[in-house]
């Protein structure tokens, strides 16, 4: 891994049965044939309810070569990177 990009939104998933039940029922919302995309409905907030989380993985090809990884962070002389 050389970089990554983080892109957070809501989806209100649809899945058949209840959460709770083991395993899991699979999401309808959230398929290999059916990703999940911003078209769908984003979800309700409210003081008590259920929040199923889930995320994507997207991999590609990257002229980085390992060794060069850092230089992007290391030479950085933006005020706006955050160190941890």
């Amino acid at each position: 891994i050389v970089g990554f990009e983080v892109e957070p939104f809501s989806v209100k998933h649809e899945y058949a049965g209840a959460w709770a039940e083991s395993p899991r029922p699979a999401l309808k919302t959230c398929t290999a044939g059916n990703p999940v995309t911003h078209d769908l409905a984003p979800q309700p907030v409210a003081d008590a309810g259920e929040v199923v989380w889930t995320y994507d993985v997207k991999w590609e090809y990257s002229e980085v070569k390992w060794a060069s990884r850092w230089d992007v962070y290391l030479y950085a002389t933006d005020e706006q990177i955050h160190w941890f």
